[in-house]
């Protein structure tokens, strides 16, 4: 004969399921605030000075990469890369470089 349930009583190993995920979903909300208090990494570090006048914009990507860990990707069809440009900076970071740098390209 089974034994009836009271209703309203969790069975043990309920509870320690409930437990466990309450266990690990505390542990990834420490994790993701941890995550968001992070200090600067190196892409919000790192500043350049840059000299070029009616130089290529393939050039200058190449020598920022030479200059940093950066690696530019980007389709020949859609970014013309033998664009003439114009680029005096210094001490600036990599976001205010790009956006001097791409200025008039329509990429955003």
């Amino acid at each position: 004969m089974e034994k009836k349930r009271k209703q309203g009583v969790w069975s043990v190993h309920a509870l320690k399921k409930g437990l466990l995920m309450m266990k690990w979903s505390a542990f990834f909300f420490c994790l993701g605030i941890i995550q968001s208090q992070a200090v600067d990494a190196y892409s919000q570090q790192t500043r350049f000075s840059l000299k070029f006048e009616r130089t290529k914009l393939v050039s200058v990507l190449n020598a920022i990469e030479n200059q940093s860990e950066y690696y530019f990707l980007y389709n020949e069809d859609f970014v013309d890369v033998s664009k003439t440009v114009d680029v005096v900076v210094k001490d600036m970071k990599i976001n205010e470089v790009l956006d001097q740098l791409l200025e008039n390209t329509g990429i955003v």
